[in-house]
Order: C-alpha cells, then sequence, then structure tokens
C-alpha cells in the first residue's frame, strides 16, 4: 500500500504551506504510542483509528481556514485520508464506505 508516501506526501505538503506562511514545522517525534498491534488485524484497526482521527481534525479544521492553498491543500488531504480509511474498512471486512457523508467517527 502507498500509505505512508501519502502520509509523508501530506507532511511536506503541510510543512511547506507553513513555511510559506511564515512559520516554522516542527519535526516528526521519534516514536509515538500506538501500542503493540499483533498481527494484520490489529494493524488494520490501528490505521482505521488513526485516519478516523485525522479525518475528524481536518472537518473541524476546513470551516476555520480562508480559501485559498491552505484550505486546498487541507481538502485534499481530507479527501485521501478518506480514500485511506475506505480501503482500510474493507480490508476489515466492513462496508468500505458506511455512509454518504463523511464524519471522521466511521
Amino acid at each position: 500500500m502507498q500509505f505512508l508516501a501519502h502520509e509523508l506526501a501530506h507532511g511536506g505538503e503541510l510543512a511547506g504551506l507553513i513555511k510559506d506562511a511564515g512559520g516554522k514545522p516542527l519535526p516528526p517525534a521519534p516514536s509515538y504510542a500506538l501500542g503493540s498491534p499483533e498481527g494484520a488485524a490489529q494493524v488494520l484497526e490501528l490505521l482505521q483509528a488513526i485516519e478516523q482521527k485525522q479525518i475528524a481534525a481536518y472537518l473541524q479544521a476546513l470551516p476555520q481556514v480562508s480559501p485559498g492553498p491552505v484550505r486546498a491543500a487541507l481538502a485534499a488531504i481530507l479527501a485521501n485520508d478518506a480514500q485511506h480509511l475506505s480501503i482500510v474498512r474493507g480490508q476489515l471486512g466492513h462496508t468500505p464506505a458506511p455512509a454518504a457523508l463523511v464524519n471522521g467517527r466511521a
């Protein structure tokens, strides 16, 4: 799967936008407390939870951002994360798109 490449591209895009606005992006943490998933199903469940949280965060941020390149980038990343979530849900045996509207909760 290309998820890692996508997520790295998301981070690069956001870091570039922060720099363009005169800010200094924070570096990634050296590690994250994500537990120790055992087996493919637990890894997929972890991915599902992460994608849901990312989607919820972008949905919360979008209305607060003025139209322009930052808002466009957030919307594009949100759409890609929704694609990821759909794939992960399918791999877990769930309906890939359980609702007509993406909310980051299911």
